[in-house]
């Protein structure tokens, strides 16, 4: 009867144990930028991208010597008109470090991994470029966006490597927080997982009759699982 009580408490003793020194090994060295606008991580802790937008993605709250906790810039809207929001999204392949010293492939949008904010407001007329610069066709689909099929895309299409898609459409829901990401009949899972995702948040007249920013007070964060 002992046998049977001790046996099982150890394991879970060692589990714990080994499962522990594995956390602390991951998320202790735990390095990578987040992505830019066509670029990376700056030695003083900015981002900066082709159109010249530079982001500060430092935090600092976490104690000197730690990892800081990247936060995904917003992309910059191209068209300075009120009411219309024009965008640029690159799907490309990177490298990212999430064990330290041992460099992983990824895919990212502006970026080695994952992607910017695109932020809108309700009554914007929006155009997003989106250019396939990996070695395999794509897709991007505006998960929970109220948009019509032909500018979503799901299983049934795909951005071929070398191109372009633009689609356009009006932003007619409330404030919301969104997020796009591959819809690529049986690749899906992949794409995402390699880091093809990210955040599209609306605005609307009560959201910016707030007392706080959302992006200023809250973060936004993505997480990933795998199975």
């Amino acid at each position: 009867m002992v046998k049977k009580i001790v046996m099982p408490a150890l394991i879970l003793l060692i589990l714990l144990i080994v499962g522990g020194w594995f956390f602390m090994r991951v998320f202790g060295g735990m390095n990578g930028n987040m992505p830019g606008q066509g670029g990376g991580m700056m030695d003083d802790g900015m981002i900066g991208n082709d159109n010249g937008e530079v982001e500060d993605m430092k935090n600092d709250s976490f104690a000197d010597g730690g990892t800081s906790l990247p936060i995904p810039p917003i992309l910059k809207d191209e068209n300075p008109d009120p009411g219309k929001a024009e965008f640029t999204l690159v799907a490309q392949k990177g490298t990212m470090e999430f064990i330290e010293g041992k460099p992983t492939d990824t895919f990212g949008y502006n970026g080695d991994y994952l992607g910017p904010v695109i932020r809108v407001k309700t009554g914007d007329d929006v155009s997003i470029k989106v250019k396939n610069e990996i070695d395999e066709a794509t897709t991007v689909h505006w998960h929970g966006l109220e948009v019509d099929g032909d500018q979503d895309e799901g299983p049934h299409s795909g951005i071929q490597p070398g191109t372009t898609w633009n689609p356009q459409f009006k932003i007619e829901q409330n404030a919301a927080t969104l997020w796009y990401h591959p819809h690529l009949l049986h690749e899906t899972g992949e794409h995402v997982y390699k880091g093809l995702a990210g955040l599209f948040i609306i605005d609307d007249e009560d959201s910016e009759n707030l007392d706080y920013d959302l992006l200023a007070h809250l973060l936004p964060v993505l997480l990933k699982t795998s199975v």
